[in-house]
């Protein structure tokens, strides 16, 4: 009786040992998940915080490129294109005043015998020079304009025929204290007309 005791109780003893071991097992598995997923999900927020961030640089880039884009192609054009806008402005403003025009500057480019503008209608010629200047005007400018139209006047008699000529130094720009006070002396000769650039990049 007392020999099948011991042996009923060696065997709680061993099950209860193997029933800890085993919890305590289970128990290092249940850590290990938990320690795993943590990590897991820690290297996750990670992927996902760098992964925002890089789409907000890539925005930023983006912005930053299209603000490079825009600066470039308005601040960045060449006289030549900036004096050809400008005269395409000042040939619409003369259009709307019902003149038919013709761009001999942007048509025939150096050899357009200082006129940048030729306008017509049965009554009237213009002879127009068109600046698109930052500085101011200066009186040798003028001067120089007038002689190419008395040359230009000269040459094409017949096409004018016996219609008003009007000389116009059409500017974005303002006239300097001497120009000012040629075009004062001279306004029979000369009209001196400031028209702001659409586009003054």
């Amino acid at each position: 009786m007392i020999l099948t005791i011991q042996i009923v109780g060696s065997i709680i003893v061993i099950i209860t040992i193997i029933a800890l071991a085993y919890k305590e097992k289970e128990n290092k598995k249940y850590n290990d998940f938990i320690d795993k997923f943590e990590k897991n999900n820690k290297k996750e927020n990670k992927e996902i915080h760098i992964e925002k961030e890089n789409n907000k640089t890539s925005q930023n880039d983006e912005k930053l490129l299209d603000c490079y884009e825009k600066v470039y192609k308005t601040n960045y054009k060449t006289k030549k294109e900036l004096g050809n806008e400008y005269e395409l402005q000042i040939g619409r403003y003369f259009q709307s005043l019902n003149f038919k025009i013709y761009y001999n500057g942007i048509n025939n480019g150096k050899k357009d015998g200082g006129i940048d503008i030729i306008g017509w209608n049965s009554e009237k010629v213009l002879l127009i020079q068109c600046k698109n200047y930052r500085s101011q005007i200066n009186q040798d400018l003028l001067r120089k304009f007038i002689g190419d139209c008395k040359i230009y006047e000269e040459k094409n008699k017949y096409k004018i025929k016996d219609r008003e000529i009007k000389r116009i130094f059409a500017s974005n720009s303002t006239a300097d204290y001497g120009a000012d006070r040629f075009l004062n002396e001279n306004r029979n000769i000369l009209e001196f007309l400031r028209i702001q650039a659409e586009c003054r990049c």
